[in-house]
């Protein structure tokens, strides 16, 4: 049975940063520096780049405060999922009456 190992938001988001950052540096010898696959670096560079891109660039938010709005976002699209099966659910329900 294959042991998964589990890595922090911070420890994520921190590979990226030295992944997008490595200078002379391949992001093979990246991902060997930290002890992960480069496949999972090149899963979490596509999941979390943004975040580490808008971090360097703003400078002053936390990482907590661009996780607060992440979580947001995520909230709004779930709401709006939400609301378009509460829609169809109400149609259904009415061409079945």
């Amino acid at each position: 049975m294959a042991k998964y190992r589990k890595y922090t938001l911070e420890f994520k988001r921190e590979a990226v940063r030295m992944m997008l950052s490595r200078g002379e540096r391949t992001v093979e010898d990246v991902a060997k520096s930290i002890g992960i696959a480069t496949s999972l670096l090149d899963k979490w560079r596509a999941k979390y780049g943004g975040m580490v891109k808008a971090t360097a660039r703003i400078g002053k938010e936390s990482a907590e405060q661009l996780e607060i709005r992440e979580l947001r976002r995520k909230v709004r699209e779930l709401e709006s999922e939400r609301d378009i099966l509460k829609k169809a659910t109400a149609f259904f329900a009415k061409q079945s009456s």
